[in-house]
């Protein structure tokens, strides 16, 4: 069957005329759909090594884009077509699901991380806690279990320690020997008994759509990853990712640089929205959740460097990504104090 073949069994209110692969799409294989209304919809191949189980996570996507088309907000979100036999997904004669849904035109190839875009992504990202706030978070699948669960991370990371060459040990020992000595911080965030909310856990700047014209936010997309979690999962996610200007891979680490400024600008944008909602236990959590999240990459990225079978550029990408993920953790240790003071600054403004 052709994918042309594969987009005709979603009912879109349109005809679709032409597929053509989307290579950003990094989790599935995804093509847009040119329809016969000239619109655009985007159809993926579910990735079913990373996500066994895609009726629960449709049910999931399903779940969040209902709830979310019945909230006022400036923000757009994904909505998914159903199949002409009235289903979410579509399962192939090869056994593969496969998804349709509506494109949201916008900008989501951003050149530079500027103070803009910070600002934007922390708007985007506290206006979608805002308009979830309601949402009955029970009714989630945990479709990746213990995704955010920062000690049963390092104990899989102490477990592939073990296992690993002397060579790669040896090639990773100041970052080992950094994740080990801060393995006491990592029950922090689960400890602290805070209240449970919808998390996106992808919150980054690949998944921000701009307006072309005004850059101004139009959506946050991926909605692959929406569980239960905590606000610190998402501000600490959104913070990692936007609050420095350099490649993931930059291999000269006095180059890597916290930017408190870029963080003064994504915290201003993402408690703006957040901050008459969110419960009294936690504004203390979102500093050392950025902390925490950086970290926590950091070791998931070291991890799979360790465990890597065979050499070659990507598997030095992970190490050096570690790298840089664990070197922007020790500048926001070091900035925490003013970390802090951005926070309650933003609550008294």
């Amino acid at each position: 069957m052709q994918v042309i073949d594969i987009a005709h069994q979603f009912y879109t209110g349109a005809v679709a005329q032409q597929v053509y692969p989307e290579p950003s799409g990094r989790t599935n294989q995804t093509w847009m759909v040119d329809l016969s209304d000239s619109t655009l919809a985007v159809l993926q191949r579910i990735n079913t090594e990373l996500y066994p189980d895609p009726n629960r996570l449709m049910s999931n996507f399903y779940l969040i884009s209902n709830f979310l088309s019945k909230i006022e907000s400036p923000m757009l979100y994904l909505s998914p077509f159903y199949t002409v036999s009235g289903d979410l997904l579509y399962v192939d004669d090869e056994g593969y699901s496969w998804r349709c849904y509506r494109f949201i035109s916008g900008t989501v190839e951003h050149e530079r991380i500027d103070a803009g875009l910070a600002s934007g992504l922390g708007y985007a990202a506290g206006e979608l806690h805002r308009t979830l706030n309601d949402f009955p978070v029970e009714q989630l699948s945990p479709i990746i279990p213990n995704y955010h669960n920062t000690p049963r991370i390092y104990e899989q990371f102490t477990q592939i320690l073990g296992q690993a060459s002397e060579q790669r040990i040896e090639r990773a020992s100041g970052e080992i020997g950094y994740i080990q000595k801060q393995s006491s911080i990592y029950p922090s965030l689960l400890e602290k008994n805070l209240p449970a909310r919808v998390t996106h856990n992808k919150i980054s700047p690949r998944h921000l759509v701009l307006d072309t014209a005004t850059r101004a936010p139009v959506a946050l997309i991926d909605y692959d990853a929406f569980m239960p979690g905590i606000l610190a999962f998402d501000f600490g996610d959104g913070a990692r990712c936007v609050c420095h200007t350099n490649s993931p891979t930059e291999p000269d680490m006095l180059q890597v640089k916290f930017d408190l400024e870029l963080f003064t600008r994504y915290t201003t944008g993402f408690l703006s929205r957040v901050k008459y909602i969110i419960d009294d236990t936690e504004p203390s959590s979102l500093a050392i959740g950025c902390i925490i999240m950086t970290i926590e990459h950091g070791i998931r990225l070291l991890g799979r460097f360790l465990a890597a079978q065979g050499e070659g550029e990507e598997v030095e990408n992970e190490l050096q990504r570690a790298r840089v993920q664990l070197y922007l953790s020790i500048q926001m240790k070091e900035q925490y104090k003013e970390m802090v003071n951005v926070i309650k600054n933003c609550f008294l403004a």
